[in-house]
């Protein structure tokens, strides 16, 4: 059976509002809590493609969860002021915050920025 693993991507230039559905950086925070609450693992998306070149078990990835951030916008490190959406937290920041608010967890690792 081939390899199933959840890829959630996110675009920091995505700020269409301050919601869920039009802003990335609303999405992230909010899945990292779910992602934690569910008990899931996140793993770096070069281990699923070390794992779908044969270079890495794939049995070691059963139920993970992969993040991208692929864009490499200035957002992704810095934070925003929106002309119409006022501030809004970096990815980077956004993980930061989330790893201070949970402490050290097994299931979640520190993000690639590649």
């Amino acid at each position: 059976m081939p390899m199933r693993i959840t890829v959630l991507t996110y675009h920091s230039n995505n700020v269409g509002g301050n919601g869920y559905a039009d802003n990335d950086h609303v999405a992230l925070a909010a899945d990292l809590r779910a992602i934690d609450r569910a008990g899931r693992r996140v793993v770096p998306l070069a281990r699923v493609v070390d794992a779908l070149l044969g270079e890495a078990p794939e049995s070691d990835l059963e139920g993970a969860i992969a993040l991208s951030f692929d864009d490499g916008s200035w957002f992704d490190w810095h934070d925003l002021d929106h002309p119409t959406c006022g501030r809004q937290r970096a990815f980077a920041g956004i993980l930061r915050d989330f790893s201070a608010c949970t402490g050290p967890s097994p299931r979640m690792l520190r993000a690639s920025w590649n």
